[in-house]
């Protein structure tokens, strides 16, 4: 029975042993696991994971006092309910007297459970199934670790409190290592990111002088890739803090001479040296030159070319015959002693007093001021100052750089630069204005022609007639928006031939006197000689318009508006102060106002579309844009003078014409539309309500008509009716084919057709240079019923007159 007894019975020691081997063993692999935690977080979070694993608890988690207030402790990580691991940082307690209270006892159980604590509210198991230590960064408490078998319900034994205890021990030495881990990295990384984005060359070296790192400037300054520096021995010229001059002999090059200031710092966990370069050759440089030549300083001093004066403290105590006559002095004794801001514009004399207090440093780089001569005249100048020893006092050697003239020509190249974006935004916008004629022009057509078919039917005693006599007149006026877009953009077909501008301004001036008002008077002086462009008359009239008009707008209380023509020699050195203008003999047409005139902002502006200084809805900003359009279609300028209160006028340059033949007025309408007697006229347009107009026009006023859509019925219809068509209306782009086309299949089965063609495109669709190279009959949309039976009376009667 003894012996059975001795099996049975196990001994508690051997337990106790092997359970605390176990713990010691997972200590030791859980602390060698910890050791290579790369961050605080990544250090607690594998404390709570690897030592409830390792240690055999059910859970774990670590607790921080607040640096600033012992009274809150702070949550790090923990296990919950279900043995996950969470972060618990957001979790925040204020436990008066805790942080004392462990102070006092070293961390005694029994406080921890009965005192502060528990009375917070955490969660506690049954006594003994808790432990919690305190965690100590040598003499100092910073935490607490706790660990519990909530879970499992196991008790706690004296073994995994002294473990808990050992445990929580090693997190004190570990996070005290870690927080200095971290700080030593965030240190190197900012003073990685401060070398780097200097500008100044560093390099950090060892105690033995071996570059360690090497920023982008150092390469520049030592004609070698950073990557090629690091490893190769640079040396240690100097002691920490002082500044030495040293000799960079680089690869190929001229060696430079380099500034260098050393501090001790620490890099990567070892003490190291940051070295600062700073290129000085050139002053160096410099320095040995005026040091070598202090003997012959008076001749090179009084021969320079350049401005040259010696300041001290402010005042002139020399200048050499070039400051002299630059700055418009006879002789030195009328500005030595003066203060050197004396001769510097007023407006620039805080760039002189900002360098005053700058570092000796930064004196060596150049900068732009202006001085004033005696006579007030503004210079351009480029300074560079240097500080210098002579005579055993220090003095301020500035050399002056007349750059007056490159100031000149770069703010010439700024106005041809200004005027070639002007250009540019111009021809988009003239692209916009051309894309929506088409569509505008044949709901123009439309409206306008049932308009006026509807005013020539109705009694004027009827009172619907007042209504279609304002939808005629909005009608045209949209007409005329439309015709201003496209002058604007030179997209409008145009019509050259020889023209007489004197007798075109006064056909002009009738209606011109009625448009501007009694208020304004308006004077007139033409040449006397004949003055013959070619030009499109009715785009001339736009341009005297809008300019009058324009006039008229900035003389609100009156004044006196001059229309003066006149021939004009232009020279090459006119040409060379106006970027626009081109040698010849022209014909200048000027127009000139007493009005309100303009400033320069707003003179730089004016050419622009749609840019108006007018109230909204008194103006839609294209009147001088097609101004703009017009004269730079017929080949000419405009040149502009004004000044607020003192008028404005505008000259417009148009080339003369080499063939005056033709120049002359252009001939009256007819009182009385012209009726048809019978003539089929088969009118091609597939915009429907535009054929229905013109369509209805042409019956009520005499024709046969044939309406069709598009170019192949038109063919057909002509098959159908043997060609018994006296005359082809048709529209140049049809959905099928085009007009041009159509003209050649029907004109190739009846030469002698008579042709009308329409379009309301202004770009290459319209064909312009095809039906104007062929002589082909063409009328513009939107167009007037009364141009439409003009133009089909003419078409009929002169079938063919191409050329």
């Amino acid at each position: 029975m003894a012996q059975s007894s001795k099996k049975t019975t196990s001994d508690p020691v051997t337990e106790v042993e092997r359970q605390l081997q176990n713990q010691l063993r997972g200590l030791l692999d859980l602390t060698d696991h910890l050791t290579q935690a790369q961050s605080f977080d990544g250090l607690c979070r594998q404390a709570v994971e690897l030592g409830r694993e390792r240690l055999g608890f059910d859970r774990m988690g670590i607790w921080f006092f607040d640096r600033t207030d012992p009274d809150y402790i702070r949550g790090s990580f923990g296990t919950d309910k279900e043995g996950r691991t969470r972060d618990e940082r957001d979790w925040r307690r204020h436990l008066p007297g805790i942080f004392e209270s462990l102070k006092k006892t070293g961390g005694n159980e029994a406080v921890l459970q009965e005192g502060p604590f528990c009375d917070a509210g955490i969660e506690m198991a049954d006594k003994g199934e808790r432990v919690i230590a305190p965690i100590a960064d040598g003499e100092n408490i910073i935490g607490l670790l706790s660990a519990d078998n909530l879970m499992s319900r196991r008790r706690m034994t004296q073994q995994d409190r002294e473990a808990l205890t050992l445990f929580a021990s090693i997190l004190g030495h570990l996070f005290s290592r870690q927080e200095a881990e971290d700080a030593r990295q965030t240190s190197e990384a900012n003073l990685r990111y401060i070398i780097e984005q200097n500008a100044d060359a560093m390099v950090i070296l060892d105690r033995e002088g071996v570059v360690r790192f090497a920023n982008p400037a150092a390469e520049a300054i030592t004609g070698t890739p950073a990557d090629k520096l690091i490893g190769g021995t640079f040396g240690l010229p100097g002691r920490p803090e002082e500044r030495v001059e040293i000799d960079i002999f680089r690869p190929g090059g001229k060696p430079v001479v380099a500034e260098m200031r050393m501090v001790e710092v620490e890099w990567e966990g070892e003490p190291a040296y940051l070295a600062s370069l700073r290129d000085v050759t050139d002053r160096k440089e410099a320095e040995k030159q005026l040091s070598e030549s202090e003997n012959r300083y008076r001749t090179l001093f009084e021969d320079s070319p350049e401005a040259i004066s010696l300041t001290r403290q402010g005042k002139i105590i020399d200048v050499n015959p070039a400051w002299l006559r630059l700055h418009g002095y006879q002789r030195k004794n009328e500005v030595i002693g003066m203060d050197v801001l004396d001769v510097i514009h007023p407006d620039d004399r805080h760039i002189l007093e900002k360098r005053r207090t700058m570092p000796r440093e930064e004196l060596d780089k150049g900068y732009e001021i202006r001085d004033v001569r005696t006579g007030g005249q503004v210079v351009n100048v480029q300074v560079y100052s240097r500080t210098v020893a002579l005579g055993g006092e220090s003095v301020i050697v500035t050399t002056l750089h007349d750059v007056t003239e490159r100031k000149q020509a770069e703010e010439q190249r700024r106005q041809l630069q200004a005027q070639l974006l002007q250009a540019q935004k111009m021809e988009a916008v003239g692209r916009l204005a051309g894309g929506v004629a088409h569509d505008f022009n044949n709901l123009l057509t439309t409206i306008q022609g049932f308009a006026e078919l509807g005013l020539w039917d109705a009694d004027e005693s009827n009172p619907l007639y007042d209504n279609i006599k304002h939808i005629h007149g909005a009608t045209l006026r949209a007409a005329n928006l439309v015709r201003q877009l496209l002058l604007f953009s030179r997209k409008q077909p145009t019509d050259f031939a020889p023209l007489n501008v004197n007798a075109t301004i006064s056909d002009l001036l009738k209606m011109l006197n009625r448009i501007i008002g009694e208020d304004v008077t308006v004077l007139t002086e033409f040449d006397d000689g004949p003055l013959i462009i070619e030009g499109d008359a009715g785009n001339i009239e736009q341009v005297v318009m809008n300019l009058a008009l324009n006039a008229r707008d900035a003389m609100p209380n009156g004044g006196t508006l001059t229309i003066q023509t006149c021939p004009a020699t232009v020279t090459e050195q006119d040409v060379a102060q106006t970027p626009e203008a081109q040698a010849g003999r022209f014909v200048c047409i000027r127009v000139g106002d007493t009005g309100a005139g303009m400033d320069e902002e707003v003179m730089a502006r004016i050419f622009e579309p749609f840019f108006t200084t007018k109230g909204v809805g008194k103006g839609t900003g294209l009147g001088l844009s097609v101004v703009y359009g017009i004269v730079k279609d017929h080949g000419g300028w405009t040149r502009v003078q004004s000044q607020p209160g003192r008028g404005s006028t505008f000259e417009i340059y148009l080339p003369i014409a080499e063939d005056t033949s033709g120049a002359g007025n252009s001939e009256t309408e007819h009182s009385e539309m012209p009726k048809g007697k019978g003539e089929r006229i088969l009118v091609v347009e597939d915009e429907e309500n535009v054929r229905l107009v013109a369509a209805q026009a042409l019956s009520q006023y005499g024709y046969d008509v044939v309406p069709v859509s598009s170019a192949r019925q038109a063919l057909q219809v002509f098959q159908k009716l043997d060609g018994e068509i006296d005359l082809l209306f048709s529209d140049v782009v049809l959905p099928d084919e085009d007009g041009i086309w159509l003209i050649d299949e029907l004109r190739s089965r009846k030469p002698d057709l008579g042709v009308l063609l329409a379009s309301g495109y202004s770009d290459d669709k319209s064909q312009w240079p095809v039906i104007r190279r062929r002589g082909f009959h063409f009328i513009n949309k939107p167009y007037k019923v009364s141009d439409l039976l003009n133009a089909a009376q003419e078409a009929i009667r002169t079938p063919r007159k191409e050329t």
